[in-house]
């Protein structure tokens, strides 16, 4: 009797970088020098060299359907032809954006993305970029202004946003009942906000998702380049606007809503909203790792950090009463 155990199910793989250099040479028509892995979290990410070029390839979990990364790409072309600067999508060598790999799991799609130059906004010392990364994403929530836009993803709404994250939290830290209990009496606090709001005092259309600082990069020119939109959706763009205000200090914070407002004016009701919606990313960051769990393991989903999070949402506490 054999003591080895015969093919357990695989929650999340991972490729060989090596084996992916020659699939990619292939796929795309390129002569690949290095592929690298950079991250290998609900998407991999690897970064892809040639000789002149450099690359982004992400292959998404199995979970991602092809028409949701599909919304994703769409609305990057049509930004992009906007004449706005985000990393795109890049095609085949037989026009296809996406390209299905199999994996032990079962199926999942790969996607090469051109490089976003430079480094990351978080890193650079020159303040008046801050400015500009506002005016930047302005002008992405303008593109869709008057369009009827559909994406094949669910909205970024209450349910994904808050209900579902808190599902996740409450299976995560089961035996912290005080700390729940407090979480939902803030969660229906903000719920009973939101469903009072019109679309029309608090804009809503396309956001990015995530719009921290480490997900643009300022090349030597002084030009900005934002990427990973893999959390995109419609939704509330004061939400969007608080993906970034949500980590940033209050001087980048400033910089940033001025030149947000150089393009698109805030109402009352959005610059109201905006740190509660602080709250809300909080909720769905904690979340979102709660739900990934299986794949990446508990270990930083401590009480430390279950606490700091409701800490820091102490600090908000006035805005919900």
């Amino acid at each position: 009797m054999s003591n080895i155990i015969d093919e357990p199910a695989i929650a999340h793989s991972i490729f060989s970088d090596k084996d992916l250099a020659t699939h990619i040479s292939s796929i795309y028509n390129l002569s690949v020098t290095n592929c690298q892995l950079v991250k290998p979290l609900v998407s991999t990410t690897y970064e892809v060299s040639t000789s002149e070029n450099k690359y982004i390839l992400r292959i998404y979990p199995h979970c991602h359907s092809t028409p949701f990364i599909s919304s994703e790409l769409d609305a990057l072309l049509s930004i992009h032809q906007n004449g706005l600067n985000v990393s795109i999508p890049l095609p085949s060598s037989n026009g296809r954006y996406i390209v299905p790999i199999m994996a032990p799991e079962g199926q999942r799609q790969m996607v090469l993305f051109s490089f976003a130059e430079g480094i990351p906004l978080s890193r650079e010392k020159n303040e008046i970029y801050f400015r500009e990364f506002g005016r930047l994403v302005g002008s992405i929530h303008t593109v869709f202004d008057g369009q009827t836009v559909s994406l094949s993803r669910p909205l970024l709404d209450k349910a994904v946003l808050i209900q579902e994250p808190l599902e996740h939290i409450s299976k995560l830290y089961l035996r912290y009942v005080d700390e729940l209990q407090f979480l939902n009496k803030v969660a229906e606090s903000i719920t009973f906000q939101l469903e009072t709001l019109s679309r029309k005092n608090l804009h809503y259309g396309f956001c990015h998702g995530d719009l921290n600082s480490f997900n643009v990069h300022v090349n030597q020119k002084g030009l900005l380049t934002l990427f990973d939109f893999e959390y995109c959706g419609l939704g509330w763009h004061a939400y969007d606007l608080a993906t970034f205000t949500n980590t940033e200090t209050s001087v980048h914070t400033d910089l940033f809503l001025q030149g947000y407002q150089d393009v698109r004016p805030l109402t009352d009701e959005e610059k109201h909203f905006i740190p509660i919606f602080q709250i809300v990313q909080k909720i769905w960051m904690l979340g979102a790792g709660a739900r990934v769990m299986h794949t990446m393991g508990t270990f930083m989903f401590t009480e430390r950090l279950l606490k700091s999070t409701l800490d820091n949402i102490r600090n908000y506490q006035e805005l919900l009463e």
